[in-house]
């Protein structure tokens, strides 16, 4: 999960400056939040390497902050849906890719089966 085996940010206050640091950097140059800008950031060298700060065993104490900035580039990538002018295809995409679907949660499609013959005399 962490990359080297080793965890490369020492602490939760460490991961929070250094991503407050990147969120305002963005906001001066009106760049868009990114994962893997996040992940630059913070000194990762993969995207995917946010997840163990996240939620893996061995890095609780930076679950809230690592959350809380990715749900800030979440955030980000829903208003980028609803702003008009925008094509919202890569926002969709990106958010797919987050973990959202087009489906509501416990959606099924319905299957009508008739059943003839002996069968239905039972």
């Amino acid at each position: 999960m962490s990359e080297g085996g080793q965890k490369k940010i020492s602490c939760a206050e460490e991961l929070h400056v250094l991503a407050e640091a990147y969120f305002s950097r963005q906001m001066e140059n009106q760049k868009p939040f990114t994962m893997a800008g996040l992940a630059r950031a913070v000194g990762l060298t993969r995207s995917d390497s946010l997840m163990a700060y996240r939620k893996s065993e061995g890095y609780e104490e930076y679950w809230d902050v690592a959350n809380a900035a990715v749900l800030r580039i979440e955030e980000y990538v829903n208003e980028a849906c609803y702003n008009k002018g925008v094509n919202v295809a890569a926002p969709i995409f990106i958010l797919k890719n987050m973990g959202y679907t087009d489906r509501p949660e416990g959606a099924t499609d319905t299957v009508h089966i008739k059943i003839e013959g002996l069968a239905a005399k039972l």
